[in-house]
């Protein structure tokens, strides 16, 4: 059917000719940007590389050959650092002796095997109460096992002589 009114044609709303056009200008200013901040970091990686090169020329050659001292130095701080914390204080196993040995008990030897945890205590008292006494203090520490008496012995004096064996926590030497 033809139709006699023509109808009128929707005209695209100006907003979204205004959004295109800015969206155009936001790529081109992106392209740009992109470009200025490429060649700005080109230079500055050029200007911090001739820095680098000036300093190194301009730098004497006691100041290089200390600063390979250093580094030398630090290498060797490093390796040596792993050592250190893994090292295993005997003198930490004698204060824990110290501190678990009756007063009237005199150690006259002793064997330390630290990778093991074990040792060999030889040692002197006046008589058989007191040497009861010094394993029962070692037999309630729970850091000791497997605590046993080697050797006893009346000795000239008539001191007892004895020889303790037994294995200890490796926690006494990291303590």
């Amino acid at each position: 059917m033809v139709e006699i009114v023509p109808r009128s044609t929707e005209k695209e709303s100006q907003e979204v000719g205004i959004l295109f056009y800015i969206s155009i200008l936001f790529l081109v200013l992106s392209i740009i940007s992109y470009f200025v901040f490429f060649s700005l970091q080109k230079r500055a990686e050029t200007t911090r590389q001739n820095l680098l090169d000036q300093i190194q020329k301009e730098t004497p050659a006691e100041i290089i050959s200390l600063k390979e001292k250093v580094e030398n130095y630090e290498k060797k701080i490093k390796d040596f650092t792993p050592l250190l914390k893994k090292h295993i204080l005997a003198s930490n196993f004698l204060k824990f002796l110290e501190e678990k040995t009756h007063p009237q008990v005199f150690f006259t030897e002793i064997n330390l095997d630290l990778e093991k945890s074990m040792v060999d205590l030889s040692g002197q008292t006046d008589n058989f109460f007191i040497l009861g006494q010094q394993l029962l203090i070692l037999e309630q520490e729970p850091l000791i096992s497997e605590l046993k008496l080697d050797q006893l012995a009346i000795g000239k004096e008539g001191k007892i002589d004895f020889v303790l064996n037994f294995s200890f926590s490796p926690k006494i030497t990291q303590q």
